[in-house]
């Protein structure tokens, strides 16, 4: 993925200087910046705290495969040590007040969409109900129509989330009788919603920048870069990811 995803990023950036000019000059004092950094002072020790245990949870995140410690139990109990005192005092009972619950439950429920839709039968009536009854052998030609299904379950449902539990099994079901990887339709799929988006709400990067307090953008912005980024997509998926994994042998590691 690291090659289509350098392609994605860089569509991605031209698509935001050509669509977005500057509207003034931007100046960039760089004494400016050193004086204020100057100014923070030394690390306090909440910070090297802080760091220390970050740092402890980005060991543990990467070394998963080694130790077998589920990620979210790292997270919970680094996110308890940092909440101790003397070796934590860091988080306070107002900032764990501030998880958004309703998230969390959402999550949760849009994660287990995909097992709750392999026990009920669901993934299989969407793969032969809303699917094509057979997967086009061209391989381009898939890439194209498993790229548009996923566009299509994401403007329904609008989470990226949800869409994955929904639509990879689905398109799973569907291209079973290629004989394929299972994970070349599941990453067309993850790149299809990851890289599209027309509205804020249907990506939490974007997101998390429509406000006037952090982005700055707004639904209009979104709109304008996502409609010509969905193109971008299908170039990526059809034009990059089908010829690379040709290439590397992966498209057909079954």
């Amino acid at each position: 993925m690291g090659i289509p995803a350098i392609v994605a990023s860089v569509i991605t950036c031209i698509l935001i200087l050509v669509l977005f000019k500057p509207s003034q000059e931007v100046n960039i004092n760089k004494d400016e910046i050193r004086a204020k950094i100057a100014g923070l002072g030394k690390l306090s020790g909440i910070e090297i705290r802080t760091i220390v245990w970050l740092v402890i949870a980005i060991g543990l995140w990467m070394t998963n495969s080694v130790h077998g410690i589920d990620i979210g139990w790292v997270t919970l109990i680094i996110a308890m040590l940092m909440s101790m005192p003397i070796i934590g005092n860091i988080l306070k009972p107002k900032d764990w007040a501030q998880v958004p619950m309703q998230v969390l439950i959402f999550l949760t429920a849009a994660i287990a969409i995909g097992t709750v839709g392999g026990a009920t039968g669901m993934n299989a009536w969407i793969a032969h109900t809303l699917l094509p009854s057979t997967a086009p052998a061209n391989l381009f030609l898939f890439a194209a129509v498993v790229t548009v299904i996923a566009i299509v379950i994401h403007m329904l449902l609008g989470s990226v989330i949800a869409v994955m539990g929904v639509a990879v099994p689905a398109i799973l079901v569907f291209s079973q009788a290629m004989g394929l990887n299972p994970l070349v339709p599941t990453l067309l799929v993850y790149t299809a919603i990851a890289s599209h988006y027309l509205l804020p709400f249907q990506h939490l990067n974007m997101l998390v920048g429509a406000a006037e307090d952090t982005g700055g953008y707004t639904q209009k912005e979104t709109l304008r870069l996502g409609l010509p980024l969905t193109i971008g997509v299908f170039i990526v998926t059809m034009g990059v990811e089908i010829p690379w994994w040709t290439l590397t042998g992966f498209l057909h590691k079954g």
